[in-house]
């Protein structure tokens, strides 16, 4: 008798609900049916799920409320560029568990600089995601270096026009 459910979340405190996606429903059965739903737009925080559930006659049930804490480890986070392969853009996600003088520069193979995406303070618990277009570029390896809170990290990413 379930006809569809739409996700919910709160930031911090679950008094202020936000619908966040919507996920169709499987209708009437008699079997277990697993949904999913990923909320990638994610900072380091406290954040409180529910699902709403809606019948065909448009009465609707919540679920319980699920917390979830999201950190990052080890107070810093360079994700590898997707796509990589790219061709020309891609992007690149990173972020510190403190509030951070950060630099995120890519070089060429010969370890020039092509591109510096961010010199600023980055803010404790924030995941930054950059788009880096390099169609000016030509095709082949490129490395991008995040820098900040007296730790570096390299990664490698490959352009194919």
């Amino acid at each position: 008798e379930k006809l569809v459910g739409s996700g919910q979340y709160a930031v911090g405190n679950p008094s202020s609900w936000e619908t966040i996606g919507f996920v169709s429903g499987f209708g009437t059965t008699t079997e277990t049916k697993a949904y999913t739903f990923t909320d990638e737009n994610v900072s380091s925080v406290n954040y409180f799920y529910r699902l709403k559930q809606i019948d065909f006659d448009g009465s609707f049930e919540f679920s319980n409320v699920i917390e979830v804490h999201v950190s990052i480890p080890d107070g810093f986070v360079l994700e590898q560029n997707y796509p990589n392969p790219f061709n020309p853009g891609t992007k690149i996600k990173f972020g510190f568990n403190s509030i951070t003088n950060a630099e995120l520069i890519v070089y060429d193979v010969l370890g020039r600089q092509v591109a510096s995406l961010f010199n600023e303070i980055a803010e404790a618990g924030r995941i930054y995601e950059l788009d880096f277009n390099a169609s000016g570029l030509s095709s082949g390896v490129y490395y991008y270096k995040l820098s900040g809170n007296g730790k570096t990290e390299i990664k490698k990413m490959l352009m194919i026009k």
